[in-house]
């Protein structure tokens, strides 16, 4: 499954996911290329749900300039977790728009 749909089992910074989270991105880019929209991924407190999203975002992020991706979360601490999970994951500063903290364009 992996060459046909152009997929890395690695992030650019060498990341590898264990080998549930690489068949979860699998899965993901499976149905995303066959235009199922809203993909949705459930998995248990402590089993790399962050590491599967970055995995997939890195993938995304790959396939173009023009690809761009999004985290909205509901809750203050859980944004800059995950902004601190992507930079160390995938090598990436993102930008945090919220409340006073804004991106520039």
């Amino acid at each position: 499954m992996r060459d046909l749909f152009d997929l890395k089992p690695e992030t650019r910074s060498g990341v590898v996911g264990r080998n549930y989270q690489i068949l979860c991105h699998d899965n993901e880019f499976r149905l995303w290329n066959d235009g199922v929209v809203g993909v949705l991924v459930r998995a248990a407190t402590g089993t790399g749900k962050t590491v599967i999203a970055c995995l997939a975002m890195d993938t995304w992020l790959g396939r173009g300039n023009d690809y761009r991706c999004m985290v909205i979360s509901y809750e203050t601490q859980l944004v800059w977790q995950f902004a601190q999970e992507i930079e160390d994951i995938l090598g990436i500063k993102p930008g945090i728009e919220m409340d006073s903290e804004k991106i520039k364009p």
